[in-house]
């Protein structure tokens, strides 16, 4: 008979390529616990191949400002040494949206981002 660990272990494997959506990006929430827990499901091969990260948020900034302050969380945040390969692989494949969400051209701006990340990451 299989104990409950080998059963687990016989079911891990990645979920289906995916845009993950994080609204309120710029908060404690995302830099202590969302992104060093995605980081880490990266890193013991429980995200799938083409996955990607868009942040959205009021606070303004831009892909590159998104990532760099994503660097500088990971860092402080992390519960393990950080695989700078990994990382990086993760970090390309996070992407920013600033905006108010009480203006509905956020959601529409969302959904081109969307669609650029799609083609970026070759997300189906």
């Amino acid at each position: 008979m299989s104990n409950s660990a080998d059963i687990l272990e016989s079911h891990r494997r990645p979920g289906a390529p995916c845009i993950f959506v994080i609204f309120g990006a710029s908060g404690d929430l995302t830099k202590r616990k969302l992104i060093p827990a995605l980081f880490n499901l990266r890193c013991v091969g429980l995200l799938p191949e083409h996955f990607a990260v868009i942040g959205v948020a009021i606070t303004p900034g831009d892909d590159e400002s998104f990532r760099q302050q994503m660097s500088a969380n990971i860092r402080e945040f992390a519960n393990h040494p950080i695989d700078a390969d990994q990382w990086q692989k993760f970090n390309a494949a996070t992407f920013y949206l600033s905006g108010d969400f009480n203006d509905d051209n956020i959601f529409t701006a969302l959904a081109q981002k969307i669609a650029d990340v799609q083609k970026t990451c070759q997300i189906p």
